[in-house]
């Protein structure tokens, strides 16, 4: 096997660990990253919230300017089905079908079910069912928590309004004295005057019970009030929290384009604030009377009986220690950098994918069959041209995926470098309840080993990959510069004493073989006699600017060797064709030595 055919097989074999190497890292970084950000990413968009300041109850749909329906839950609607439950043909199996009935289906008994459209879902139920809307209202952006925690030191305010119990520290709320409290509880009953709620504000709802919501926290054991869930089931979920949760065991139509999910694991930090309305009643309050016959015409649903209630859940900001709440800023606003990050380390995988599937495994598998001697039918050509066109295909896509990689990469690597210190930092000073500083503790270590150190792993093979790239270019084109060269001026020939042209005049006549004298016969010039008539010998073209030429004096028919002194290009000229005829003569003693060079053919009128 010669030396080219080694290198391209070493060469394919790092191509291939390149491609699984870096494939691998960017899956690892980026499905390591994406479990442990929805941490994360919850306890952020807790702290990122804007206080609430007022709650109010309507009749009408939608709320005032500035307010919020509680009960808000954009439905995605049903799209449009194919009913076969009646169908006749035995292979056709009798259910709803999500699409549109296909002509056959039609044929044989299937019909046509109507979708219906998104729509909001803001209503909640009042007596004699009468439609019931809490509104809330949050107030100015520039008391988001995260902004201004570090602020609210746990002690009296100084010339602002003090919000919240100084009994507990962790409530304490300082806003401008023309500002309102933050809300700290919302709460239902069906009493008016409930021990339970002292200081808290009241207000009637339709359906009879009573609104109590603490606006004050002069009694506060939690932090200001930051978010409101819908949903079904046993609470909110632990890591998507913003799904509306189905009930265990229940599954959504067939036709439901918005599908929920269930889920095991529920966040004790959301606690349900005592709204709660069955499914069946929710469906039909929010939806107008013909969609709602329409929901009620598919066979087989469930929501027109189900009586599964939805319910409303709460959570205050979280518990974050005083003393350590300098980091929440930095720590939220890294959360802008780190959904980038979640993107750049998806493109990464998604490029990764390609290069690994595409450049080292279907090119380098085909470049094998090649130099196997087999053809490889997806490309054109045979022996060297299919090699050459699958190297020029696998050349192209590689450092076209190495170019669009290296940004992205890059990106990520200075993102997790940047911001893995912020939250290792956090982790450290743990300064929320236990069940978060594990969180942060296990999004802080991956974001460093999966993430950081992956990159920076992926980048130093990236580089490696690039700089044996750029030597084997430069190697090959000082090769091709060094055959161009050697093209154009030939190396002189270094010849040794025996392989120099002789001159004759250095060697002395050697005896010759003594003969008798032969008597001298006229011989007359005239035809050839009894020898065909002899055929002209075409002159060769002499050497323009011919060298001197020695000839080797010929004994007992040696070779000789005609060679110029310098080794020049050749270039020939035609001279004027003479005709040489060649006739017999009788073997003349020479009186000096004579010189014969041998034919390299003997002409046709030998003799």
């Amino acid at each position: 096997m010669d030396i080219k055919k080694i290198g391209t097989i070493a060469y394919m074999i790092v191509m291939v660990f390149y491609g699984l190497f870096t494939l691998i890292l960017s899956i690892q970084a980026y499905t390591k990253f994406t479990d442990t950000t929805q941490y994360y990413d919850n306890i952020v968009s807790n702290l990122q919230q804007i206080p609430i300041v007022d709650v109010k109850s309507k009749s009408t749909q939608n709320c005032d300017s500035g307010y919020t329906s509680l009960f808000n839950w954009n439905w995605g609607g049903m799209s449009n089905g194919c009913d076969c439950t009646k169908a006749t043909n035995a292979s056709i199996q009798k259910r709803m079908y999500r699409g549109t009935c296909s002509a056959n289906y039609t044929n044989y008994g299937c019909t046509q079910a109507p979708g219906i459209n998104a729509q909001p879902f803001n209503y909640f139920e009042g007596p004699a069912n009468t439609k019931m809307n809490v509104c809330i209202q949050r107030g100015s952006s520039q008391y988001a928590y995260y902004k201004v925690a570090d602020q609210q030191k746990g002690v009296s305010c100084v010339g602002k309004k003090l919000c919240g119990n100084l009994a507990y520290p962790k409530s304490v709320f300082c806003v401008a004295l023309t500002d309102p409290c933050p809300v700290y509880d919302i709460q239902v009953s069906s009493t008016q005057f409930d021990s339970r709620f002292v200081g808290y504000k009241v207000t009637n709802l339709p359906n009879g019970n009573y609104l109590y919501y603490d606006n004050l926290g002069a009694t506060a054991t939690k932090e200001p009030l930051s978010e409101l869930r819908l949903t079904q089931g046993g609470g909110v979920c632990q890591l998507i929290n913003t799904q509306k949760n189905l009930p265990s065991g229940q599954q959504d139509y067939v036709l439901t384009i918005s599908n929920r999910t269930s889920c095991s694991s529920f966040d004790p930090t959301f606690v349900q604030n005592g709204f709660s309305i069955p499914e069946n009643r929710y469906f039909m309050l929010n939806m107008n009377p013909t969609d709602y016959t329409t929901l009620t015409n598919y066979p087989g649903i469930q929501i027109p009986s189900s009586t599964s209630p939805f319910n409303t859940f709460q959570r205050n900001y979280l518990s974050w220690n005083i003393p350590n709440r300098n980091l929440m800023k930095d720590f939220v606003d890294a959360s802008s950098s780190l959904n980038d990050l979640k993107s750049a380390q998806l493109v990464v995988m998604i490029i990764n994918i390609f290069v690994c599937i595409m450049v080292s495994i279907i090119l380098t598998v085909s470049e094998v069959y090649n130099l196997m001697g087999k053809d490889v039918p997806c490309i054109d050509g045979q022996g060297d041209e299919e090699q050459a066109k699958i190297k020029k295909t696998k050349k192209i896509l590689s450092y076209g995926g190495k170019i669009l990689q290296i940004p992205f990469l890059l990106w990520a690597f200075i993102v997790s470098a940047q911001k893995k210190g912020i939250i290792s930092q956090v982790a450290d000073a743990a300064p929320m309840d236990p069940t978060f500083n594990s969180q942060i503790s296990s999004f802080s270590t991956q974001l460093e080993d999966q993430v950081y150190k992956k990159n920076l792993a992926a980048l130093i093979v990236l580089g490696l990959t690039i700089l044996l790239d750029i030597l084997l270019f430069l190697k090959s084109k000082y090769c091709s510069k060094k055959e161009v060269n050697s093209q154009v001026e030939p190396a002189k020939l270094n010849m040794n004493d025996e392989q120099k042209p002789v001159n004759q005049s250095q060697f002395p006549m050697q005896s010759q073989p003594q003969y008798s004298n032969i008597p001298m016969q006229s011989v007359q010039p005239g035809v050839n006699q009894g020898y065909t008539t002899p055929l002209p010998v075409t002159q060769q073209p002499s050497y323009v600017q011919q060298q001197p030429v020695y000839v080797q004096p010929v004994q007992q028919q040696q070779p000789v060797y005609v060679q110029p002194i310098q080794q020049q290009p050749v270039y020939v000229q035609p001279v004027q064709q003479q005709q040489v005829y060649v006739q017999p003569v009788q073997y003349v003693q020479p009186a000096q030595q004579v010189v014969f060079v041998q034919p390299t053919q003997q002409p046709q009128n030998y003799y």
